[in-house]
């Protein structure tokens, strides 16, 4: 979908942005024309390194579970679906040192 799809409705009501705001108007629509950009490249980058339809994979982390949420989300618009083994902070680091984190 375009940023044009969105109509000034999607403007109005406004994009997040990474601190966590709102931006309105154009704001809105340069952000959401910008991700809408990034999307595309990332999509051309995974079907160029032979990912076409993205790949599964594991994460390890100790983050709060919104954050592996939003990770989640961010790599699942680009057809990575992530499965997060949410640990403690000292398990996610023993496994690392074990080399048994992906």
């Amino acid at each position: 979908m375009g940023v044009d799809q969105l109509g000034d409705a999607g403007c109005r009501v406004g994009v997040r942005v990474a601190a966590g705001g709102l931006a309105h108007g154009p704001e809105a629509r340069r952000i959401a024309e910008q991700r809408i950009e990034l999307l595309g490249q990332s999509l051309a980058l995974l079907a160029d390194a032979g990912y076409p339809n993205g790949f599964d994979t594991e994460l390890v982390s100790y983050l709060l579970p919104q954050w592996n949420g939003a990770v989640q989300n961010y790599l699942r618009a680009v057809g990575i679906n992530a499965r997060v083994d949410q640990l403690q902070v000292g398990a996610a680091v023993q496994r690392a040192i074990e080399g048994k984190a992906p």
